[in-house]
């Protein structure tokens, strides 16, 4: 089989840079769980036949269907290597909580925000009629998934079920709250009608893999310096979390995957008591 690029190369005059972006976005945005890559294939030549028509010429439907199967090869190959959590992951695990604590979570539904909030309601409607308590719901559409995939971080949609503004805001900030467990960098203004956005990230949503098991967080722990420097860390996602704001307001941060965080966090955490840190009694991040 020809290599994606080997495609993209021999058969320009067919493949635009539209066509080449809406095949990885079909691609690498499919939200659909497989156990083999043969029982996967005919899946995602259905998803290249149906797009096809709305990005290439008629004669070039096979190119663009043999494209997104190369793709769909290559990216096969390239999860089975995936040997730490990813943020996709992270919020995964952030879902389920909401999820399980009666907050609706939904990835990738519908179009729209009308179409999600369509599915999102029937959803809350079947939950309702099994009497789940449901106080409201998050979730990301079809065209959020584009920007995702496209290394542009995601917009939440959120509400209330009882529709008012104060509940709203509730879910929000539970929503914030599982996120940042779970290590995923997100803000929110605090307006009602505007969306959370979670920062830009590599997206690596699995299709045939289970990420490794999760180890327990370890909760943000802030630390001063007399000159004025603040360090912050934290165990989550499987890797070490670490913030400094240095003695001119800059924020450094950066994450490293660990096989065991507590150990990791306990050593830096002694690292900085050496070097003049003391605890500032907040477990909150910088």
């Amino acid at each position: 089989m020809d290599t994606a690029a080997t495609i993209a190369t021999e058969y320009a005059h067919q493949l635009d840079a539209a066509a080449l972006r809406r095949a990885r976005i079909l691609v690498r945005g499919t939200a659909e769980r497989f156990k083999t890559l043969d029982g996967s294939t005919n899946y995602i030549l259905a998803c290249a036949s149906e797009a096809a028509p709305e990005v290439v010429a008629a004669s070039a439907t096979n190119t663009f269907r043999a494209y997104c199967r190369a793709l769909w090869s290559e990216d096969f190959a390239l999860e089975q290597r995936w040997a730490d959590r990813t943020t996709n992951d992270a919020i995964d695990e952030a879902f389920t909580r909401l999820d399980r604590s009666g907050i609706v979570a939904m990835q990738n539904v519908g179009g729209t925000q009308a179409m999600g909030w369509a599915e999102v309601n029937a959803r809350i409607a079947s939950l309702g009629s099994k009497k789940k308590k449901v106080l409201g719901a998050v979730f990301y559409h079809s065209q959020d998934v584009e920007r995702g995939v496209e290394g542009e971080g995601l917009l939440l949609t959120f509400g209330a079920l009882d529709g008012t503004d104060e509940s709203a805001s509730a879910v929000a900030n539970a929503v914030l709250d599982a996120l940042r467990a779970e290590g995923v960098a997100c803000e929110w203004s605090g307006e009602i009608d505007a969306r959370i956005r979670i920062a830009p990230f590599a997206w690596k949503k699995r299709r045939w893999t289970k990420p490794p098991e999760r180890q327990a967080p370890v909760p943000w722990r802030t630390f001063v310096h007399p000159d004025g420097r603040v360090w912050s860390v934290a165990g989550l996602n499987n890797r070490v979390c670490v913030r400094m704001r240095d003695i001119d307001g800059d924020i450094l941060e950066r994450q490293t995957a660990s096989k065991d965080i507590a150990t990791d966090v306990a050593a830096l955490t002694n690292e900085q008591l050496a070097e003049g840190f003391t605890p500032s009694g907040s477990s909150m991040r910088i």
